[in-house]
């Protein structure tokens, strides 16, 4: 009788072959240094990835999930401060690029899938303003940090379809919840360990120190913590994780957004869920009409001069106990100014997707104490970036979703909306270097076309049979 060892497993025999490298690369470990160490990790990693990529090719369910939980989870970590305007690759940012290299291959490996989205007009929109973002590497000051941009784009609309077809909408919503929450929970961890690391130390004029975690800005943080408290009221709202898991996520996250000091993600989290709130009242008009009279008579008065005392009010909320600092917007108001410029210098398409950096930094005023890294406006990045003409798939996208605010309304799809919008008269959001809340709103736009598939898929289905209905009236 023949003896079988297990050697004769594929597995087990390049496991062997592995183990049989490593051995000889530690046997020459005086050449190689600390890298014949390593050399088993990367490895490791190497066909981790590879398996990974080879399931979700073949539409496994959880391969996709591990996939989307790494996408969501690993790649909002930033543990370096770039320079401004240096767009040079390093190992943070290839990472990134790599994993989108990983999500762009799936993508034409299952390209029929990604071609049935394009029938959802705000998909379709989507690919188009990533197309002409890719299109603007030809006239880019950086052509190839601008490419490497969009494709981002193009590897998050990808995944998106992944997620849809393969995972039901109840699971990828509890990955973002569980994802998102153990990334916000180790930032406040590391804020109490390692406060010289997650800590923001506060500028000439501020006198606050600003929680960033481990994503190397506050503002940054602050969009991520936002996202992650519009996920996690999606899945309560949608009954997928209890009332006291919801009220302990949404403190945490609460805790969190409050120690960045991003006011304006805060600002939009509470318009946004106002909104759909008020939507689904039955008081709903009444409320937004009695909030409107409010606002005009507070207007009223201050034409009058009633407010008087309100520069001492607005110093309070100011960061640097300057009421100037609320009427520019921390500065804001400046940099529109001097983007605008830019883009009446190139109106029709711009000076390339989110090549733009340098090129307003530069142009800024001597006297500007700030860092400006983009335009600190979605539609005015976006035009600055591919003017007009090469906006206009990006402006359509947002035309389109508040049109359905009011003609299909659909909460989580809403509510991201007006998140978008309202942080987005701050912040770049979408129209810039492709992160977490991209990922999301592709999505939740993605989402929405296979709900429709499903409906008619199920109408279908109910619909009787021509030969039923000949039989039934022939008797």
């Amino acid at each position: 009788m023949a003896f079988q060892t297990s050697t004769d497993s594929p597995s087990t025999t390049a496991a062997l072959l592995v183990a049989l490298g490593w051995i000889v690369a530690l046997m020459t470990a005086i050449s190689f240094g600390p890298a014949a160490y390593l050399a088993p990790v990367l490895g490791l990693a190497l066909s981790v990835v590879t398996i990974v990529t080879l399931h979700a090719a073949w539409k496994r369910p959880a391969a996709t999930a591990l996939l989307f939980a790494f996408i969501i989870f690993a790649l909002n970590f930033n543990f370096r401060q770039r320079e401004l305007g240096v767009t040079g690759l390093d190992w943070q940012n290839g990472v990134k690029l790599a994993s989108w290299s990983v999500l762009l291959t799936l993508g034409l490996i299952r390209w029929r899938q990604i071609a049935f989205f394009l029938k959802e007009p705000a998909f379709c929109l989507s690919f188009a303003y990533a197309t002409v973002a890719l299109a603007s590497a030809c006239w880019s000051e950086v052509p190839a940090y601008t490419a490497a941009s969009a494709t981002g784009l193009f590897a998050y609309l990808a995944l998106a379809c992944f997620v849809a077809n393969d995972l039901s909408e109840s699971a990828a919503l509890r990955i973002m919840v569980w994802a998102l929450g153990t990334y916000v929970a180790i930032g406040l961890t590391g804020g109490i360990l390692v406060p010289g690391i997650t800590w923001l130390a506060p500028s000439a004029e501020e006198s606050l120190n600003r929680l960033q975690g481990f994503s190397g800005h506050p503002n940054v943080f602050g969009q991520e913590i936002g996202v992650f408290i519009t996920i996690t009221l999606i899945a309560w709202r949608s009954r997928l994780i209890g009332k006291l898991v919801s009220y302990f996520l949404l403190m945490l996250g609460a805790v969190a957004i409050l120690a960045t000091g991003s006011r304006t993600t805060l600002l939009a989290l509470m318009i946004a869920w106002g909104a759909v709130v008020l939507r689904s009242s039955r008081h709903g008009s009444i409320a937004v009409f009695l909030g409107a009279c409010c606002l005009s008579i507070i207007l009223m008065i201050a034409a009058v001069g009633g407010l008087s005392d309100l520069g001492d009010l607005l110093s309070q909320l100011s960061r640097t106990g300057h009421e100037r600092e609320i009427f520019t917007l921390t500065g804001r108001t400046e940099v529109w100014s001097t983007v605008w410029d830019l883009i009446l210098q190139k109106p029709f398409f711009g000076w390339g997707y989110n090549g733009t950096e340098e090129l307003i930094s530069s142009n800024m005023s001597p006297s500007f104490t700030g860092t400006a890294v983009n335009a600190h406006n979605m539609f005015l990045q976006s035009l600055l970036s591919l003017g007009f003409l090469g906006s206009l798939p990006g402006f359509a996208l947002f035309a389109l979703l508040v049109t359905r605010f009011f003609t299909h309304p659909d909460p989580a799809r809403d509510q991201l909306t007006i998140f978008l919008l309202v942080a987005g008269m701050g912040e770049v959001e979408l129209f810039v270097t492709p992160v977490l809340l991209t990922l999301v709103t592709f999505w939740i736009i993605v989402r929405e076309a296979m709900r429709g598939m499903r409906q008619t898929s199920r109408t279908h289905r109910n619909l009787p049979s021509p030969q039923g209905n000949l039989g039934l009236e022939s008797q």
